[in-house]
């Protein structure tokens, strides 16, 4: 059986049903698409997909400055795509994407095989998790 695609209008009154607001406020849909509007942004929600990860594995990966990655995922974070967990001195950030917006993941999931640079970072996160894993963040 065949998933069903959310409209834009579905997804809209969806999200505003479960955030308190009225169908037509679209406010929190626009911030996350402008979250993932950014080429650095949209290579670490690729990353986070497949696991949660800290700053300096992000920044490893994608070849950014530690500060660079924190004000990425400040943003992820605020438009609701990124929770934070503390562990031990750093930080571990993972997707959490409300119910609504998951068919966009699943959209990106879906099509990154057709883009070589969403893959090179997939084929460069599996060597740096595997040189960080005695050595954690």
């Amino acid at each position: 059986m065949r998933k069903k695609a959310w409209t834009l209008q579905e997804l809209s009154s969806k999200a505003a049903g479960e955030m308190g607001g009225t169908v037509g406020d679209v406010q929190d849909l626009a911030q996350m698409f402008a979250a993932l509007s950014n080429q650095s942004r949209l290579r670490i929600v690729n990353l986070l997909i497949e696991k949660a990860l800290c700053v300096s594995d992000v920044a490893r990966v994608l070849s950014l400055s530690q500060s660079n990655v924190s004000q990425h995922l400040t943003v992820l974070h605020n438009a609701g795509l990124v929770s934070v967990q503390r562990v031990g001195a750093f930080s571990l950030y993972r997707l959490t994407i409300p119910e609504p917006y998951r068919q966009l993941v699943h959209c990106l999931r879906q099509s990154r095989e057709s883009f070589p640079l969403l893959q090179a970072d997939l084929r460069k996160l599996r060597q740096v998790t595997e040189e960080s894993e005695q050595a954690r963040c």
